[in-house]
């Protein structure tokens, strides 16, 4: 199937995502649904309607089921953990201990991963997991306090 002409089912999954997110979202705002499999999500009857309604025949010549997560990662931290604990979890990513620099950096990496997950449902892996935890593990560590012995004599050339 063509991403850039023809039927855009990215578009189309991407916005079923989206939607489906936002339905999770509602049904448990405070404390969110827990870690859950794409079992628990087609037990859901909004989750058949909106792929009905987006996967049709009157939208694609090939209609059925399409792959996907059913959430993105951008809204599959508030799906699990609930909205408190997911803004708390954003704004840890944003305070990482690993990324420290001027807050234009800070501010760029950040939004490079929000834009990621929105793709990519990556929010349920470990690599995302390491951002937001390493500013509770090394909250007054910052990789920049790390000095290179040659960076360090460098230019002390009476050794």
């Amino acid at each position: 199937m063509d991403k850039l002409g023809g039927e855009n089912t990215s578009g189309l999954i991407r916005y079923r995502d989206f939607s489906i997110g936002l339905n999770l979202i509602k049904e448990q705002p405070l404390f969110g649904h827990g870690l859950f499999e794409s079992n628990y999500l087609l037990s859901k009857s909004y989750v058949n309607y909106i792929e009905a309604q987006l996967f049709s025949a009157d939208f694609l010549d090939v209609s059925g089921d399409l792959a996907g997560g059913f959430t993105n990662g951008l809204l599959g931290v508030f799906c699990w953990y609930g909205i408190p604990m997911g803004l708390l979890l954003y704004i840890f990513l944003y305070k990482n201990a690993l990324v420290n620099g001027t807050p234009y950096g800070r501010i760029t990496f950040f939004l490079i991963l929000i834009l990621t997950f929105v793709s990519e449902p990556i929010t349920f892996t470990s690599f995302f997991l390491i951002f937001p935890l390493s500013h509770i593990i090394f909250k007054d560590f910052r990789i920049t306090q790390i000095k290179s012995p040659i960076s360090i004599n460098k230019y002390n050339l009476n050794q």
